[in-house]
């Protein structure tokens, strides 16, 4: 099982609307059964920026006033300052009380490591692999969405890079081959 599939497993499971309003104590409302909004619990909010799409694999959202965007995992990071998206997979799961899935989610994280370490892959050379998709992913596509996905990205594979998140990497370097693949086959 891919790192990806891991975590598309994580943020399905989630009930993002009831997780923010849970966690960070913000009142969601809803805006139908697939959309929410709040107050952003990640930066002082004094107007409801905060929204929260559901898609055909989960919840994802978007602040129009601190720009951050992603899924529960992606929030759960940054309203905890969790550096590792395996630790915060794990932690969500726990906090969910989602045993089951939490000890899937593990094992196959605990498999994902070995394989890793079996494979001598180091960090730095998926680094270098994440990055080359990236540009290619920039020569393929002009479009401002992708160069903003392009730059956060960039970002938070150097992030990862110094504390040797290798799962980070690993998204990241899946997400860009994903949108590549999306772009050419249109």
């Amino acid at each position: 099982m891919r790192f990806l599939d891991i975590r598309r497993m994580v943020v399905s499971l989630v009930d993002l609307p009831s997780f923010v309003e849970q966690e960070a104590g913000v009142s969601v409302t809803g805006m139908g059964d697939d959309k929410a909004k709040c107050l952003c619990p990640l930066h002082g909010d004094s107007l409801p920026s905060f929204s929260m799409t559901r898609h055909e694999d989960g919840w994802g959202y978007k602040c129009f006033g601190c720009q951050s965007t992603g899924t529960v995992v992606e929030f759960f990071k940054e309203y905890y300052d969790v550096d590792d998206t395996r630790i915060a997979m794990e932690m969500i799961c726990e906090k969910l009380d989602l045993d089951d899935e939490m000890d899937v989610v593990k094992a196959a994280l605990d498999n994902f490591a070995i394989v890793d370490s079996d494979a001598g892959k180091s960090i730095g050379a998926l680094h270098m692999m994440a990055a080359y998709r990236c540009q290619n992913l920039i020569r393929q596509s002009t479009t401002l969405d992708v160069v903003r996905w392009v730059n956060k990205a960039y970002r938070e594979m150097n992030t990862a890079l110094e504390v040797g998140d290798y799962a980070t990497i690993e998204m990241v370097s899946d997400r860009a081959c994903e949108m590549l693949d999306d772009i050419v086959h249109k």
